[in-house]
């Protein structure tokens, strides 16, 4: 309660990066629990009155990945990230996307041995210009949540960059319409920022949004009741990859500077 008054009364901007830089630090603190993550178990939860069972895959949250702003805690710089995939490849992981997702939740299909998820958050424009090359020289899939008001803004991808990375085979998700807390939100507000985000993605990129990444990681059960009216699946920002998963809750790991190797993003545990 207190934590929430407090970001009541902060701007927004301000609101935004105090909650983005607290989200960093339970990321980095949150590694150490990352035990046994890359086993190929299926954990079967309820969801309402029914019963879903939710992938146990290795999914991931970048940022940025450009040359420029080395400081940048949330830029992983190009050579950094292409170092990442071949890792991920030396464990033997396989690169997944949204849409193997969406044919296991829907379909029961089958995913491969070792999922990784490599998603991207924001829209930043550097996700075209590095980060894409890079993902096609290394054929590795991978999927981008976009904020659908920052499309076409200031270092933001282009409807015409989208639609390339689209026809290349790459998936796009919704991260809302403004990129605001949600746990604070109405109803009212929470129906406009996931079907609109969702509406406008779909009429831009012709294309089925179908999941959603909460911006800054963060849900409530009214989030998350809202949310299942517009997705079939969603995503947080995991402190524990233990604690108990629906499909509108999905665990997701954050990877900053300091991760040059990916085993440490999990605090070496993963890969023991």
């Amino acid at each position: 309660m207190f934590q929430e008054r407090v970001l009541f009364v902060l701007s927004t901007k301000k609101r935004n990066i105090l909650v983005c830089l607290l989200l960093v630090v339970l990321a980095a603190v949150g590694g150490v629990l990352a035990t046994d993550y890359f086993d190929d178990r299926i954990r079967s939860l309820p969801i309402g009155n029914e019963t879903k069972e939710v992938p146990h895959i290795t999914a991931l949250c970048y940022h940025e990945v450009t040359p420029a702003r080395p400081k940048d805690i949330f830029n992983v710089p190009p050579d950094q990230f292409r170092s990442h995939i071949r890792q991920f490849r030396e464990q033997g992981c396989n690169f997944i996307d949204l849409q193997d997702i969406e044919e296991y939740v829907k379909h029961n299909k089958p995913l491969p041995e070792k999922p990784v998820l490599i998603a991207f958050d924001d829209g930043y424009k550097d996700n075209y210009t590095y980060a894409f090359p890079i993902l096609k020289e290394e054929h590795a899939k991978a999927s981008f949540f976009v904020v659908s008001h920052s499309i076409g803004a200031e270092n933001r991808m282009t409807v015409s960059d989208l639609k390339e990375m689209v026809a290349a085979g790459f998936k796009i998700g919704s991260h809302t319409v403004n990129h605001e807390p949600l746990t604070s939100m109405s109803d009212k507000q929470l129906d406009y920022e996931f079907k609109t985000s969702r509406d406008e993605l779909q009429k831009l990129l012709g294309i089925k949004v179908y999941c959603i990444a909460y911006p800054c990681g963060f849900a409530n059960d009214e989030v998350m009741k809202e949310a299942k009216k517009y997705y079939d699946f969603a995503f947080i920002a995991s402190i524990d990859p233990h604690h108990p998963q629906t499909l509108f809750n999905i665990n997701r790991y954050g990877v900053f500077k300091w991760n040059t190797r990916v085993a440490s993003i999990f605090r070496q545990t993963a890969f023991k």
